[in-house]
């Protein structure tokens, strides 16, 4: 039997747990996410058993909700699996959506119990940066590569800002590693001046990105236009779901926007309505972008 999700079910705020709620929505909404972890459960049934505690509670999340015929459900077993994996988030305090997607697809990505499963993930969902730093003693580039799951994008202080803005503010800048902050050159066995440049070598086929709405208490609401679809490294992606959040730093209420057949929809907790999606929402936070043919 297929577990995939092909309809939108609401999940009920079980006490300020609409951070939780968004977040989960956003994973559900990408079906290559899904496909490919129920694919892989299907060839090996048995290896749900050794499989870490979330990553076991967010597949039998998945199934409840297939299975159900509700408008809405109670993740009520999720969030107390939650907290006793995580301290961050137990209790019923309001956290961030985007710290509680970092923490599940590392946990996922991160089972010792099932190496294969979260290597299956870790290609699902991770990139790669490329660094170059040039010393400007010896003037040689060092290049090493790192990997990545999130985009966490800077938004320019400008007027009219698009995401190719924020992809340039973030990619195209040379960092100068000067003063309490210089660059130890292994030519040089010193710490000197260097310029530090990074790109992005590869994309995977699930894309995570965010904006960086939050600095210092502050929250900065400009808007950000994006794209419903992008191509990066020659990779085409199209977007299938958004974190929201509204208000200001340390509470306010997240939502998320999925698209589901073609239409876009604002889950809102247990609430599930047709919306014509704007691609300058200032409300977006976290936009999720999966590989399109």
């Amino acid at each position: 039997m297929s577990y995939i999700l092909n309809k939108l079910v609401g999940l009920s705020n079980i006490g300020n747990t609409c951070y939780m709620n968004s977040t989960l929505q956003a994973l559900f909404g990408s079906n290559i996410f899904n496909n490919v972890l129920f694919l892989y459960l299907k060839k090996y049934p048995n290896c749900i058993d050794n499989i870490s505690y979330m990553l076991k509670a967010y597949i039998s999340l998945v199934i409840e909700i297939s299975r159900t015929n509700n408008s809405f459900y109670n993740p009520a077993e999720f969030k107390t699996i939650l907290g006793k994996e995580n301290d961050l988030f137990f209790g019923y305090q309001q956290q961030d959506a985007h710290e509680l997607l970092v923490y599940l697809v590392n946990d996922f990505c991160d089972d010792k119990k099932s190496k294969k499963i979260s290597q299956l993930i870790k290609k699902l969902c991770f990139g790669k940066y490329k660094q170059y730093v040039y010393c400007k003693s010896c003037r040689n580039t060092s290049i090493t590569y790192t990997e990545f799951f999130d985009i966490n994008l800077q938004i320019p202080n400008k007027s009219n800002i698009t995401l190719k803005d924020c992809f340039e503010e973030e990619f195209l800048k040379i960092d100068r590693l000067d003063d309490d902050n210089k660059y130890f050159c292994n030519t040089c066995q010193t710490k000197t001046v260097a310029n530090k440049k990074i790109e992005i070598e590869s994309v995977p086929d699930v894309l995570f990105i965010s904006l960086k709405r939050f600095t210092n208490n502050n929250k900065i609401s400009t808007p950000v236009k994006i794209c419903h679809n992008i191509n990066l490294e020659n990779k085409k992606l199209e977007l299938v779901s958004t974190i929201n959040h509204y208000g200001g730093c340390g509470g306010g209420h997240y939502t998320a926007n999925v698209k589901k057949n073609g239409s876009w929809y604002n889950a809102n907790d247990s609430s599930i309505n047709n919306i014509n999606f704007s691609l300058e929402d200032p409300s977006i936070y976290v936009m999720v972008y999966q590989f399109c043919d």
